[in-house]
C-alpha cells in the first residue's frame, strides 16, 4: 500500500494538496506525520497533538461520480472506517455529528474532508484524520479529549494502526464507489453518538431538547423538537455534554 511518512509538516492535508501532480496519485495514497505545525479541525479549530504520539494522516481519493450535493457520504464512510478501526473498544465508540470520533462522552478523533470540485463533480478528495492514541496529557482548554492510552493503559504501535486504518478507508470508499448508499447510511446511523432518545442541544446559546432524526446527504442534521422537525448545518447547533 502507498503510505508516505514524513517527520513534520504544516498539516498532512496541506502537504497532500500541494504535492506536484497530485491528480495522478494512486487511490488510497496516504501521508502520515509525527507532528503538524498548523494542525486544524473543522472551521479552523485547532488540533492538538504531541509529536510522535498520535495518528495524523491524510488520504487521497477520487469521487468523480459523486455529485457535490452528496459529498457528505465521504465523511460518513471515513467516520465508519475510523469506528471499525476502534472496534476492539466495543459499543463505547460512536460518531458524533458531523465528524468527531467519540469514546463515551469524550473526543478521541476528528475528520477533515477537503474536496476539489470542478463543475458538478468532485475531482479529488483529501481525507484528513487525527486520532488520539498514545498521548496522555492534553491542554486544559480542550473540553473533553481522550486517547486510547488513557482508556486502556496500553501503548500502541502507530504504524500498525495506520496500515489498518488505510485498509478500512479503502474498504468503505470502495463501498461508496459501488454506490451502496443505503449500507453507508445504515452503518453511520447505527453508530451515531446519542442516536436514541431525547438530549439537550443549543443554538444561539438557547438550550432545547430534541431527538436525532436523520443526517441528510448534504450533511445537515435533522432534529425532532417539541416544535417539529428542524434542520441544522454544522456550527448552527451544538450538543450539550456534561
Amino acid at each position: 500500500m502507498h503510505i508516505h511518512y514524513i517527520d513534520e509538516v504544516i498539516s498532512t492535508n496541506h502537504y497532500l494538496a500541494h504535492l506536484p501532480n497530485n491528480d495522478n496519485l494512486p487511490e488510497g495514497f496516504m501521508v502520515v506525520t509525527d507532528f503538524q505545525t498548523g494542525g486544524r479541525g473543522q472551521a479552523e479549530n485547532r488540533w492538538e497533538s504531541e509529536r510522535g504520539l498520535n495518528i495524523l494522516c491524510s488520504t487521497w481519493f477520487s469521487f468523480e461520480f459523486l455529485e457535490p450535493a452528496n459529498q457528505f457520504y465521504i465523511s460518513k464512510a471515513a467516520a465508519i472506517a475510523c469506528k471499525e478501526l476502534l472496534g476492539f473498544l466495543g459499543k463505547s465508540v460512536a460518531l458524533k455529528w458531523p465528524n468527531d470520533i467519540y469514546i463515551g462522552d469524550k473526543k478521541a478523533g476528528g475528520i477533515l474532508i477537503e474536496n476539489s470540485i470542478i463543475g458538478n463533480s468532485i475531482s479529488n478528495t483529501i481525507v484528513g484524520i487525527g486520532l488520539n492514541v498514545n498521548q496522555s496529557v492534553f491542554s486544559t482548554d480542550l473540553p473533553n479529549p481522550v486517547s486510547l492510552n488513557m482508556i486502556t493503559g496500553e501503548i500502541y504501535n502507530l504504524q500498525n494502526l495506520v496500515k489498518e486504518l488505510q485498509l478500512y478507508l479503502i474498504h468503505w470508499f470502495n463501498i461508496l464507489q459501488d454506490r451502496q448508499f443505503e449500507l453507508i447510511d445504515e452503518a453511520y446511523t447505527e453508530s451515531l453518538y446519542r442516536k436514541s432518545g431525547k438530549w439537550l442541544f443549543k443554538t444561539d446559546d438557547t438550550p432545547f431538547e430534541a431527538e436525532i432524526k436523520e443526517v441528510l446527504p448534504t450533511g445537515q442534521l435533522v432534529l425532532a423538537t417539541n416544535d417539529g422537525d428542524k434542520t441544522f448545518w454544522f456550527k448552527e447547533v451544538e450538543f450539550i455534554i456534561g
